[in-house]
């Protein structure tokens, strides 16, 4: 699960700087482009979440054992891969409401 949520970010994120790009083959539509960025907001924001969880709970915290660790994001595990899906869901509300808000 790791890996895969890895990809999808990292390719949210490629997706974004072709699209900016001078010369690229293809630009991308702002109102889709104001999703995706809202994506990669999220990504960081359920990152945050899981980092902030071990760091509060646990004795110590080490970011390449704990938090780095693929085994760490299985979902029977329930150790970085829910807080993170939390913290996700949590950050998109928070756009969403701010959002509103503004209108």
């Amino acid at each position: 699960m790791y890996y895969f949520l890895l990809l999808i970010f990292l390719s949210l994120i490629f997706y974004i700087a072709i699209g900016d790009m001078p010369k690229a083959a293809f630009k991308t539509n702002p109102k889709y482009r104001k999703h995706v960025l809202d994506a990669i907001v999220c990504f960081l924001g359920g990152i945050l979440f899981s980092i902030s969880t071990q760091m509060f709970v646990a004795d110590y915290f080490r970011l390449g054992a704990d938090f780095l660790n693929a085994d760490m994001w299985r979902i029977d595990r329930a150790r970085n891969f829910w807080p993170f899906i939390f913290g996700y869901i949590i950050t998109y509300i928070i756009i969403f409401v701010r959002r509103a808000y503004r209108k």
